[in-house]
């Protein structure tokens, strides 16, 4: 199995954070991989979602496994033969601020077939996702961001 993980802090409560990432009709303003999501938002329910890894955009299945207000988000699915579980966990700072934890585990299947390909890239998506998320969060709440 391979996971692949980031943390990134952000001037912004956990509250105003969760917000944001529960926005999923906003998420192509800051998501450079996820483009939309529809379905019910809520644990087992099955969605749809619009992606675009890289190479070229794709509807893919995924199944809701945790949405615990203000803790996590997460989900099961992606492209055929490489999908994971997904996930967005916030933790609070002790300055107010919030913690966002992002990332993905893939089975060993996923591991097998693509390796170290689907580190370098996913990691890297990931990253620059963050970056913009915490730029959203900040913007939207800036007076959260001003007081850090």
């Amino acid at each position: 199995m391979i996971t692949i993980e980031n943390k990134i802090e952000i001037c912004a409560s956990i509250e105003q954070v969760w917000s944001v990432l529960i926005d999923r009709e906003q998420y192509s303003l800051w998501n450079p991989v996820i483009h939309s999501q529809t379905g019910d938002f809520k644990v087992g329910a099955a969605a749809k979602m619009r992606i675009n890894p890289g190479l070229f955009p794709m509807n893919v299945n995924i199944e809701y496994r945790q949405i615990k207000t203000n803790q996590e988000l997460s989900w099961f699915g992606g492209p055929p033969l490489i999908k994971g579980h997904h996930y967005f966990k916030l933790e609070a700072t002790s300055n107010g601020h919030t913690q966002l934890i992002h990332g993905e585990t893939f089975g060993v299947l996923p591991s097998i077939l693509a390796g170290p390909a689907i580190v370098t890239l996913v990691k890297m998506k990931y990253k620059m996702a963050d970056i913009a998320f915490k730029k959203r969060c900040e913007l939207l709440f800036p007076s959260a961001a001003s007081a850090a």
